[in-house]
């Protein structure tokens, strides 16, 4: 199956097939937001872990590093993405995408950042809280938004971590160790090996669908490595959708009249 290529302006992204994607404004949060902009990659190369593949808000399996509230030994290492040379913010957000197991009981992870900190954080006995922050001392902070619970009640979503300034250095990326407490337990906390970015595709799905007169489905896939956005796709004169677009990956079905041929 062809995707069909895609050319990128800044308001808009048109896609040769004529779906033409605005973007109308940021939408409101799910929850209260005072992280400045923009937002870096939390994850770009990994130095140490165990690793697994596993599903994330996103199709398919990704690598995934792996850390386990068992005997304490198990920790995950990994680099951010650097930040530019003139950086001069007071502070900067680092995004990256991770799971944190329920059902388990609740166990304490720790999330060390160049070797300061750490963050603590817990897991939860269950999948009904999906939206969390902690805070360090030092002006750390790690919060997580949940994109997708599992059929197993496991929650995969996004870390969103605010570091001050005193911890940054232009065009040098940060450090992160993630481990947990000897807890004897299975529980668990992974961070997947993707960066994070912008993007998207469109495919035609093989189907007619019985309808007069009869339409094509369409599947418009987006990657919005940045927060809610609110965007109007249109299909030709006749399709037009509405959408919050959500951190990550989004999904957005398109009726429109069939072709015999690419135009």
């Amino acid at each position: 199956m062809k995707t069909r290529k895609i050319c990128l302006t800044r308001k808009r992204w048109v896609i040769a097939a004529g779906i033409l994607i605005t973007f109308l404004a940021a939408a409101t949060l799910l929850q209260p937001q005072e992280r400045p902009r923009p937002w870096f990659n939390g994850y770009k190369e990994t130095v140490e872990s165990q690793k697994l593949y596993y599903h994330s808000p996103y199709p398919g399996q990704l690598p995934a590093l792996l850390v386990r509230a068992s005997d304490g030994s198990m920790k995950a290492v990994w680099k951010t993405d650097s930040l530019p040379q003139d950086f001069g913010a007071e502070e900067a957000v680092f995004v990256f995408m991770g799971g944190l197991a329920t059902a388990k009981g609740s166990h304490r992870f720790y999330l060390a950042v160049n070797g300061a900190g750490p963050l603590e954080f817990s897991t939860s006995e269950s999948s009904a809280r999906k939206e969390w922050a902690v805070r360090h001392p030092q002006g750390l902070e790690l919060s997580f938004r949940t994109a997708l619970v599992d059929q197993f009640d496991e929650l995969f979503g996004y870390f969103f971590l605010k570091v001050p300034r005193r911890f940054l250095q232009p065009g040098q990326p940060l450090t992160l160790e993630l481990t947990a407490e000897k807890g004897g337990s299975s529980d668990w906390v992974m961070v997947f090996e993707q960066p994070l970015s912008s993007w998207a595709r469109l495919k035609a799905l093989p189907a007619l669908l019985n309808t007069r007169p009869p339409r094509q489905p369409l599947l418009l896939e987006i990657s919005n490595f940045g927060p809610p956005l609110a965007v109007r796709v249109k299909a030709g004169p006749k399709v037009e959708v509405r959408k919050i677009l959500e951190t990550g990956y989004n999904q957005i079905y398109l009726e429109v009249e069939p072709v015999s041929q690419p135009q």
